[in-house]
């Protein structure tokens, strides 16, 4: 399954990079599009070889589901590259960024790395998730090459994706597209990732009106109470409000959700919200942590859909699941054996 991403795609955590956001493989975070992990990835391609890294991708196209593959191949059909056995001669022009943590949610399947809400509750991620984690990395600047990334996408980028964290609370994202040329302004397609828990009085939303071309992808994870217990403290009605705000600011809006064994039962209640609305829902799978996948679902709970092709109880992490959860609830002063009941048969 040859990839072209690898090619003239940028992905940039502020402590890592890889060749897309799908992949597995991580390296440290360099700036340099022809290190030699990439290099060595690219290589892969150009002789056939199928790398364990792009599981995701596989598990998706063979389920019939779009993978991160097929998208991109949608919006570049016809990328235009050069390079020599894998070094690029070309720089890249679409970026994923993420140089930032900070976040207003705490999402279940979530963690300090992603979000700094997270820091409220980092006793229960490390006893549960990673014991390894710790407030100096978590805390870390991930934004000390800021002017180099803007300069390598400065009349150049044809697509800049920004998540986090929550971008609307990123005050690095403002830097970014204050900072950018007027071409990026007209040519650049901005796609932001957001929980949609935003107000008319954000600052970034003035700065998104001088570019031509702004999207949002919205993240979901059920339908009203399921989804303020996993994108916790989302309240729905605020989520609902935001949205509303943010079709007023995009040119597309779609939804994004990760499926696990929080949400699965409630996949038709969202297909249902996002047929009403006339939005398109993205699905995902959740692979980390692992309690948290569909195999820590009882078997009566599982339908046969494309998610549940590889499904395998696990027992252990079903118990593990449980004991998370009730370790959230104590903390948040939540239900999750009312609001989410499949969890607890």
């Amino acid at each position: 399954m040859y990839c072209e991403l690898p090619f003239y795609h940028f992905y940039i955590d502020g402590n890592w990079t890889k060749p897309c956001c799908d992949n597995t493989e991580i390296y440290k975070s360099t700036l340099d599009f022809n290190n030699k992990n990439l290099v060595n990835f690219r290589r892969k391609m150009l002789t056939g070889v199928k790398p364990e890294s792009c599981s995701e991708c596989f598990l998706k196209e063979e389920s019939g589901v779009k993978s991160y593959r097929e998208y991109n191949k949608q919006i570049n059909p016809n990328p235009v590259y050069d390079h020599d056995n894998g070094v690029m001669k070309t720089k890249p022009f679409t970026f994923d960024i993420r140089l930032d943590n900070v976040c207003n949610m705490k999402c279940v399947m979530c963690g300090p790395h992603q979000s700094s809400k997270w820091l409220d509750d980092l006793d229960i991620y490390e006893e549960y998730v990673d014991p390894k984690v710790s407030y100096k990395q978590v805390k870390i600047d991930r934004l000390q090459n800021l002017d180099l990334f803007i300069d390598m996408m400065r009349d150049n980028a044809k697509l800049l994706s920004l998540l986090g964290g929550e971008p609307f609370q990123m005050k690095s994202v403002s830097t970014i597209l204050q900072s950018l040329s007027d071409w990026n302004r007209k040519n650049t397609k901005i796609l932001i990732t957001t929980n949609a828990n935003v107000k008319n009085n954000n600052p970034l939303f003035n700065i998104l009106k001088e570019y031509d071309d702004v999207n949002f992808m919205v993240s979901i994870d059920g339908f009203n109470k399921v989804n303020d217990y996993i994108r916790y403290p989302s309240t729905w009605n605020e989520f609902l409000l935001g949205l509303d705000l943010l079709k007023k600011h995009a040119k597309i809006i779609k939804f994004n959700l990760t499926v696990s064994a929080l949400n699965f039962p409630d996949l038709d209640n969202v297909q249902q919200l996002a047929d009403d609305m006339n939005i398109e829902l993205i699905l995902n799978y959740l692979h980390e942590p692992d309690f948290l996948s569909v195999n820590s679902l009882k078997p009566e709970l599982i339908t046969n859909n494309e998610f549940t092709k590889t499904y395998k109880f696990n027992s252990r992490n079903n118990m593990k699941m449980k004991r998370y959860l009730s370790a959230l609830d104590e903390r948040r002063n939540l239900d999750s054996q009312k609001i989410l009941k499949w969890c607890w048969i």
